[in-house]
């Protein structure tokens, strides 16, 4: 299996494919940042970062308090280790910022390839 996508700048789709360890790092990272009910082909895909009227029942992670850091951090892993092409997650760093109900993800691993993946999220 090999992974092609098209890279992204600043949150738009430039002309560049990715393969290999670097699509897998931008797939973590964009799965990561992804609002439960927000992508219109699948609206159960996604983290519940915010409250969603598509999905009443799932507790959001920056939209509850007191806030759960084990809840965040079993989303976001689950949601790290279903990415096409990841391994293992060797180090996780959540750190919530309840004033600004935002948050920050920093994960690291390896893919299939034997390679590692890094990223560093900020949420919303």
């Amino acid at each position: 299996m090999s992974l092609m996508v098209r890279k992204l700048v600043a949150g738009d789709i430039t002309s560049v494919i990715l393969t290999g360890d670097a699509a897998i790092q931008q797939s973590v990272g964009c799965a990561v940042k992804l609002n439960l009910g927000e992508w219109f082909l699948d609206v159960s895909a996604g983290i519940p970062w915010m409250p969603n009227a598509n999905a009443p029942n799932v507790t959001p992670i920056l939209g509850s308090f007191p806030a759960d850091p084990a809840y965040a951090e079993a989303w976001l892993k689950s949601t790290i280790l279903a990415v096409d092409g990841v391994v293992s997650i060797s180090s996780f760093e959540f750190i919530f910022n309840h004033a600004k109900r935002s948050a920050t993800c920093t994960a690291n691993g390896v893919t299939m390839n034997g390679g590692p993946f890094t990223i560093q999220e900020s949420i919303p």
